[in-house]
């Protein structure tokens, strides 16, 4: 017994290896932990923390190597126990107690249960050593260990700069604990000193450790009770006070404060999930519910793609499956599957990721996804599915346990009444592994909502007019999915396939983007403009081509505007002003804003092929103008594209200048001014001495300025300063000069010239604000044209 108290100790610190870091370092479980670690934390986690945790996770499997390893010494191998004879006999056992104590309780009774070993000579032969009774020694006494010898003050005092915060509370608590007493099998703790304000966390660190010691105890006392009968038992079966906070005060004081304990509880989780599936996270968008279970089942068919092997070919069937009066949303997917323990620690922990939590990485695979890579990042997802409908089942099986093991979680009223967790029934177990989920669809409740969606889908929908709207549902919202999708609706089957949206025919690339907006013949030709956008690395970021906003609809509904998609993980997170997709990171929680991949100088780039690539398909010179815009925007070379207006005649950059040529002067205005400006209640025509341009900067992702940390626009200028940089080498004037003219405060122009734009049938002139160039302009000649402050605007 007292070896392996030493044992479980000694295997907590890096002594426990001969060779030191380098033999740490060198196991596949360093590698395991550190790469979960740096998937968690998206970068290089810190050598110290993994180190701790690798101690921590490992100490029981060294524990039970530790009787054997030996250490080199001056005259030859070391060990902990010298005796060689001792050694022989009773190492194994030692070294398999230690272990033990990281064990739960069914593992201690399935393990050792039986082993009760006759003592060997040359002990009485009446004698017999108990495994299970020294094991649960060991892990009781261990837990229960917690008083102030456990925290001496002087050593605190040598130590308190290498403590971490953790470990400070844990002996700030320990510190002020007496001796435990056992009162007619209860242990009693109390403290010698009372817990202020500032040493609430500690407070409830060592409210939560003394309900881990009373679990542990009842727990132990049911094990030896049903393996070794009353006459085993220990003294102590549970722990006094701990049944709530209130209680345990009396015993472990407090000073200002009450402890109240603000754990949710089963009916706190439906009033936040109804807050983070209504406005709060959602909106009234009904298909996010089903995106995000379609998701969480493509990270189970992920997961199972590194873990496995022998993984057959990824597959999500969506099924809509009518019964009598009612509607099942069915939802399966041959992935890794869940556990029941995965269920209950993973999938109904509120904000646990279950693709970074499941013990199925690690265990089969050391490959680990950055969290950033994942789609189930926040752990919420989940529980959006009760905005479809109450009654949900889930039924699962890990990919590595048999069918008699298949798992079923059913909600039969919802999230009010607590979920009942069972075995399938015979004729229910699944034959391979994976998870099924069904949804019985509330429909009164999804009419309702979808005239105030977000998205104005009606996925559940079972006329002769709307039974395909699921499958285009699925596959505007997973364009580019690794994890190919089979949608069942009724007699129709469709198969959603994004594998290979960087290669496959540009028209049924866009076709899944756009649904039902696909334009066909109308933007037929932009088609053969589809170019894949790629970072300096080589790698394909984006396939996307520039479309004009007369035929996109820029101004109306997402639901009927020709756009293109930001995804992330497959799976489509917002619009962008383009046809085609680009690869994104979701921004938040709901997944509705995303930031792209692509590098602005990556976007630069192709943004310059785009203007080569529809020079010669856009015939309408007003769309060129609009293309060379957004080109512009994005830092791109517009190339040959038309840009500005002068007259009534677009130009390019070259017929600008040879136009400026002919020219002492010009004018300058906003395109958008100009078309507001026209005279109403008269005939009128563009004057040929004013250059109408563009003046704004366009985003290619539609949202937000407060979610825009790309900023796509950072090597983007106007079509006014391509403009103005052309009309200050036609006539010889300098930068400061066009500078001083363009000049802005607050948000106003500080210089205008009234620019003449519009001639009329009455022989008047229209006029706009604007800017005025001339001939060897100089810095002087700006000044006429100041506007005072309180006249700008």
């Amino acid at each position: 017994m007292g070896c392996s108290f030493l044992f479980h100790d000694a295997a907590m610190t890096m002594a426990a290896y001969p060779n030191g870091l380098e033999e740490i370092k060198a196991s596949r479980e360093w590698k395991r932990i550190y790469g979960r670690m740096k998937a968690s934390h998206n970068g290089c986690p810190d050598e110290a923390a993994i180190i701790e945790v690798f101690l921590r996770e490992q100490h029981a499997f060294r524990a039970e190597k530790l009787p054997k390893i030996s250490w080199n010494g001056d005259v030859g191998p070391r060990f902990l126990i010298d005796d060689a004879d001792s050694r022989e006999k009773f190492g194994d056992f030692i070294g398999e107690v230690a272990a033990s104590h990281w064990w739960d309780h069914s593992k201690l009774e399935s393990q050792l249960q039986n082993k009760v070993i006759p003592a060997p000579a040359p002990f009485p032969s009446i004698w017999s050593i108990d495994l299970l009774k020294l094991a649960c020694v060991l892990r009781t006494a261990d837990a229960s260990q917690i008083d102030e010898r456990r925290a001496p003050s002087f050593l605190r005092a040598l130590r308190q700069n290498r403590l971490s915060n953790y470990s400070a509370q844990h002996w700030t608590f320990q510190s002020k604990l007496t001796q435990a007493q056992n009162r007619s099998d209860t242990l009693f703790f109390a403290a010698l000193r009372p817990f202020p304000k500032e040493e609430a966390n500690e407070w409830w660190m060592l409210h939560d450790t003394l309900k881990m010691i009373d679990g542990e105890l009842r727990k132990t006392d049911d094990l030896l009770a049903r393996c070794r009968q009353d006459g085993t038992r220990f003294a102590a079966r549970r722990v006094a006070n701990i049944e709530d906070p209130e209680n345990l005060k009396t015993c472990i004081q407090t000073d200002g404060w009450h402890p109240v304990d603000t754990a949710f509880s089963i009916s706190d989780i439906p009033r936040l999930v109804e807050n983070l599936g209504g406005d709060q996270l959602y909106g009234h968008d009904n298909m996010a519910a089903l995106r995000e279970a379609i998701q969480n089942a493509m990270d189970a068919v992920r997961l199972r793609q590194i873990v496995d092997p022998d993984a057959p070919e990824p597959l999500v069937e969506v099924d809509v499956v009518r019964s009598g009066d009612s509607t099942i949303l069915k939802i399966r997917d041959n992935g890794v599957g869940m556990s029941e323990s995965s269920i209950v620690g993973n999938l109904l922990s509120f904000g646990t990721s279950g693709w970074l939590a499941d013990t199925a990485i690690g265990e089969y695979n050391d490959s680990f996804p950055l969290k950033s890579h994942v789609s189930g990042r926040y752990g919420i997802g989940f529980f959006s599915v009760f905005m479809l409908g109450s009654k949900v089942e889930i039924k699962s099986r890990r990919f590595d346990a048999s069918p008699d093991q298949t798992t079923v979680l059913s909600f039969p009223e919802g999230l009010n009444t607590r979920p009942l967790l069972c075995g399938a029934e015979y004729m229910d177990r699944m034959t391979s592994g994976g998870t099924e989920l069904f949804i019985h669809l509330d429909i009164s409740k999804l009419e309702e909502g979808y005239w105030r969606s977000k998205n104005r889908n009606r996925f559940w929908a079972y006329t002769d007019g709307e039974v395909g709207e699921l499958a285009e549902t699925i596959a505007k919202h997973f364009p580019a999915s690794s994890v190919p999708v089979k949608v069942r609706n009724g007699d129709q089957l469709t198969w959603i396939d994004g594998r290979n949206w960087d290669s496959e025919p540009a028209s049924s690339f866009l076709q899944r983007i756009e649904g039902r907006t696909y334009p066909g013949e109308t933007g037929a030709q932009f088609e053969t403009a589809v170019s894949l956008i790629t970072e300096e690395t080589g790698e394909t970021v984006g396939r996307a081509v520039l479309y004009p906003d007369r035929l996109a609809g820029r101004f109306v509904s997402e639901d009927n505007r020709v756009c293109g998609a930001v995804v992330a993980q497959g799976a489509k997170i917002c619009a962008g002003s383009f046809r085609g997709m680009l690869l994104g990171k979701p921004l938040r929680a709901a997944r509705d804003f995303a930031t792209p991949l692509a590098s602005p100088e990556a976007i630069q780039r192709w943004a310059t092929e785009q203007a080569r690539l529809l020079k010669p398909i856009v015939s309408d010179t007003e769309d060129q103008q609009n293309i060379a815009e957004q080109i512009a925007s994005l830092g791109g070379d517009i190339g040959e594209l038309k840009f500005c207006e002068v007259g009534g005649t677009y130009f390019d950059r070259d017929e600008l200048r040879a136009f400026l040529k002919e020219r002492d002067e010009i004018w300058v205005a906003q395109d958008a001014a100009v078309s507001v400006d026209r005279p109403k209640e008269k005939l009128s025509t563009r004057t040929d001495t004013c250059i109408s341009v563009g003046c704004g900067l366009r985003s290619i992702v539609f949202m937000p300025i407060w979610a825009r940390p790309w900023r796509d626009g950072r090597k983007g200028v106007n079509l006014r300063r391509i403009a103005v940089k052309i009309i200050c080498e036609e006539f010889s004037i300098a930068e400061e000069v066009a500078e001083k003219m363009g000049m802005v405060e607050d948000g106003h122009s500080v210089y205008v010239a009234p620019a003449p734009v519009w001639h009329c049938d009455d022989n008047t002139t229209g006029f706009v604000d604007g800017q005025y160039f001339k001939r060897n302009m100089i810095v002087e000649d700006v000044d006429q044209f100041f506007i005072p402050r309180g006249q700008r605007g």
